[in-house]
């Protein structure tokens, strides 16, 4: 994300087209979306909590390559991934009170 920041900056941005520099800038608007709330994290947290785990799969991914992070994932009940039955929650993610149930569960 930084390196892609930096690159808006020089000159070899400023001789692309047009469209090409709003692909970039495209690119990176959707990637500081993504990342921009960990841009800043100097350590590996203890524990991440997934809400919509079908959603984000992506994260998933990435969560069961690192194997020393704990999880918790909140899925509806179409989630079709094989998980830890102990850190795996069924649940309504549409209905924003058994959400909060639940991470008001967890975190006290």
């Amino acid at each position: 994300m930084n390196s892609m920041a930096h690159f808006m900056e020089t000159e070899a941005f400023e001789k692309l087209t047009k469209k090409e520099q709003l692909v970039h800038q495209r690119k990176l608007k959707r990637v500081r979306k993504i990342y921009g709330g960990v841009k800043n994290l100097e350590k590996r947290p203890d524990m991440i909590i997934v809400v919509d785990a079908e959603m984000m799969s992506s994260l998933i991914d990435e969560i069961e390559k690192i194997k020393e992070v704990e999880s918790i994932l909140i899925a509806g009940t179409n989630f079709s991934r094989r998980w830890k039955e102990d850190s795996l929650i069924l649940a309504n993610i549409l209905g924003h009170k058994s959400i909060d149930f639940i991470l008001r569960n967890i975190l006290s």
